[in-house]
């Protein structure tokens, strides 16, 4: 089934409320902002994580350090589950 684009927008109207509901004074526009950058994000590790399995030279962005992280500019809110 297709969202249209009245569906979405309802999706993102309840972020905030979510968010506010259990403590977190966030407006839609901020969430948007800290989803897009979470994706940003994933997607440098999933594109980084890709090219480690080709390349053995670079250590694994799950088991590199917090600050080896920040000093390659990738994200350090990440957790391997």
């Amino acid at each position: 089934m297709a969202f249209g684009l009245g569906q979405v927008e309802s999706k993102w109207a309840l972020v905030p409320w979510y968010c506010k509901r259990h403590g977190v004074n966030m407006g839609l526009v901020q969430c948007r902002k800290r989803w897009n950058n979470l994706a940003s994000d994933y997607k440098k590790i999933n594109e980084r994580e890709s090219s480690h399995a080709v390349k053995d030279d670079t250590e694994s962005f799950w088991v590199m350090r917090n600050d080896l992280r920040r000093e390659r500019k990738l994200s350090g809110f990440f957790d391997r589950l």
